[in-house]
């Protein structure tokens, strides 16, 4: 019995596309190779740490002549944790705290808590950078201050040095000795008594 004709206006389904799969490269492993990469997973991370055990000196020596400071290095180690945590789906990215931009970077406080972090968009993460480093500076500048301080407080006799500390601690705004205004207050309890004693100031 002939084939029944087929009319014309029957549309055929579209073939089905077959899924492309290739094998991992490495010899003996029968599992499929990453999209991009010749080896699987499990073959290309064995193969990239013997990479770097291969390499392992001329890796450190390249590390050392960058000199990074310590801080530099925390925040490097914690950008690659953040990413590891990305890339498996265990942290999601936020947006930008200030613009709500989608294009965002992790920025820390502490980059030695690495998961405690917020994002910022690329703008943003420059100007909060640029605010710490200001905020830092004049932190060590106070220091430097507080210190020149303590050097000429000890130059003073023993009761001369009680009576600028109770000054300075009835001062306003003072909660406990060394906090900002304890400080303050005893610059300015140091410079006059400098102006009475001597008639000039320390800080002048």
């Amino acid at each position: 019995m002939p084939p029944a004709p087929i009319d014309e206006l029957d549309e055929l389904p579209p073939p089905r596309a077959l899924p492309l799969r290739r094998r991992c490269s490495k010899r003996g492993c029968r599992g499929t190779a990453r999209p991009g990469g010749r080896y699987c997973r499990p073959c290309a991370t064995a193969a990239t740490r013997a990479w770097r055990d291969r390499h392992r000196a001329r890796l450190t020596e390249r590390e050392r002549a960058r000199n990074w400071s310590d801080e530099q290095r925390a925040v490097r180690t914690a950008r690659a944790y953040v990413a590891v945590y990305v890339r498996r789906g265990k942290l999601a990215k936020g947006r930008c705290a200030v613009c709500n931009d989608p294009d965002v970077q992790p920025t820390w406080r502490d980059p030695k808590r690495p998961l405690d972090m917020e994002w910022f968009c690329p703008q943003h993460a420059v100007e909060r950078r640029e605010a710490a480093d200001a905020g830092a500076r004049e932190s060590a500048a106070l220091r430097a201050v507080n210190e020149e301080v303590k050097a000429a407080l000890a130059l003073l006799p023993p009761e001369v040095q009680r009576e600028l500390h109770e000054q300075a601690m009835r001062g306003l705004l003072v909660r406990r000795a060394g906090d900002m205004m304890y400080w303050w207050n005893l610059r300015r309890a140091l410079q006059g008594y400098e102006i009475r004693t001597s008639g000039g100031g320390f800080f002048l």
